[in-house]
């Protein structure tokens, strides 16, 4: 090899790891971020390989209704929210936040036994730190950001990582309902998404759920 294939395989060389570089510092500080953000609690009743049913506490919510298809309503209220949490409050005062965000269908006439299709109103939610109680919470200043309470509940919940798409959460919801017909529970509600993580982490790190109300047991 003369000097100038030498100096074009250097520059391969530095360009690789240059870029081994930069892409584990991307993937050090998704993970760092997600693991930086508060998990909402809750306590694991039972468990089946990806298969969970768990119970949470009470939960103050914020929330938005926001129209258009499943991926676009979800940015449009999470934007919303985002700005809430960042100061756009009573107190303008930052409030943490927690993860996942949830997103369901607006539409609570839905059959509860079949996954909604053609949804083009959907609730984008955050769920907010557990010091505040709907009367402490800071008000939103935006009309369209929503308090809600939502009483301790009782979910089966089916994780999985990888693209958070339409196809993928069909799949899941429908692998999860099965799971519950098997177990013998009752559907007592529509199905959450629940979004763990932001877009820019790499998708076979991601964490996704699909959330089923179902009816308490005993």
């Amino acid at each position: 090899v003369n000097g100038s294939g030498r100096a074009v395989m250097r520059r391969f060389v530095l360009v690789g790891v240059a870029l081994v570089v930069v892409l584990g510092g991307w993937v050090g500080l998704g993970e760092w971020r997600a693991t930086a953000i508060d998990k909402v609690p809750y306590r694991v009743e039972i468990s089946d390989d990806a298969f969970e049913v768990r119970l949470y506490r009470a939960l103050v919510l914020a929330e938005v209704e926001a129209a258009g298809t499943r991926a676009v309503a979800f940015d449009d209220g999470i934007e919303e929210l985002f700005g809430f949490i960042g100061g756009d409050n009573s107190a303008d005062d930052r409030i943490d936040m927690t993860s996942p965000a949830l997103q369901a269908p607006a539409n609570t006439d839905v059959d509860v036994a079949t996954l909604p299709e053609g949804e083009d109103a959907w609730r984008v939610r955050l769920v907010m730190p557990h010091w505040f109680t709907a009367g402490t919470l800071p008000q939103p200043n935006s009309n369209d950001v929503k308090i809600i309470s939502r009483p301790a509940e009782t979910v089966a919940v089916v994780r999985f990582s990888g693209a958070l798409d339409d196809r993928a959460l069909a799949e899941h919801t429908a692998a999860l309902r099965e799971w519950i017909t098997g177990r013998g529970f009752t559907v007592s509600g529509l199905p959450n998404y629940a979004i763990y993580d932001r877009p820019w982490r790499l998708p076979f790190m991601r964490r996704n759920e699909v959330m089923i109300p179902i009816a308490p047991t005993g």
